[in-house]
């Protein structure tokens, strides 16, 4: 792993996440809020059993 491949990763993970909150920011839907949290919550925990998976749940997470 070197500097420029987790740079380029925090970025997309952060654009990710940028924009479902824009999404979330425009459409203030209680059940976008509490299906992110569940899908969330399940991936959080599937990651920190499994972290093997982590490359794939990653986008998953900033998404939820």
């Amino acid at each position: 792993m070197i500097l420029d491949g987790t740079v380029n990763k925090i970025g997309i993970l952060l654009l990710l996440c940028f924009i479902t909150a824009a999404v979330s920011w425009n459409n203030p839907n209680p059940v976008l809020m509490y299906t992110g949290l569940g899908v969330g919550f399940v991936i959080a925990l599937i990651t920190s059993f499994k972290p093997t998976v982590a490359p794939t749940t990653a986008p998953i997470y900033a998404l939820a």
